[in-house]
């Protein structure tokens, strides 16, 4: 699955791909949400469908949270549902044995050519989810 942003107007060369961790037709990456600071929200893989990773994509880096913050051995952030123009992301992640949990996060983004440094990022809370099936 592959997901692309309009970056509008008419120009045939509006619609971009957003990359997947993989960097090529392996990886899937799922769009959730657009920030009007142009900041793209979702989860990405890289070819393995059941290793799904949290990602913010600010037009040019895929960024994979879980590289960004430290949490505890096993856990994983596997998915960012939404984003606010606060910087504020709500998600899902998994602890070691699987459960999942619900998250808030405060992230602020700073250009930097080629690459988004991520700053004042933290665990602001987590709400237990019902562990899906499946």
């Amino acid at each position: 699955m592959t997901s692309y942003f309009w970056a509008g107007g008419s120009d045939p060369n509006a619609l971009v791909e957003i990359p997947n961790l993989a960097g090529n037709e392996d990886g899937q990456t799922y769009a959730y949400a657009l920030s009007d600071n142009g900041l793209v929200a979702g989860k990405s893989n890289d070819g393995d469908i059941f290793n799904w990773q949290g990602v913010i994509w600010d037009g040019e880096d895929l960024v994979n949270l879980n590289d960004l913050v430290s949490l505890e051995a096993g856990w994983t952030i596997t998915n960012v549902n939404d984003i606010n123009n606060n910087g504020m992301l709500v998600g899902t992640l998994k602890d070691a044995s699987g459960t999942e949990h619900g998250f808030v996060m405060e992230v602020t983004a700073v250009p930097v050519p080629g690459t988004m440094l991520l700053l004042g990022m933290g665990l602001l809370g987590l709400t237990g989810l019902r562990k899906r099936q499946g």
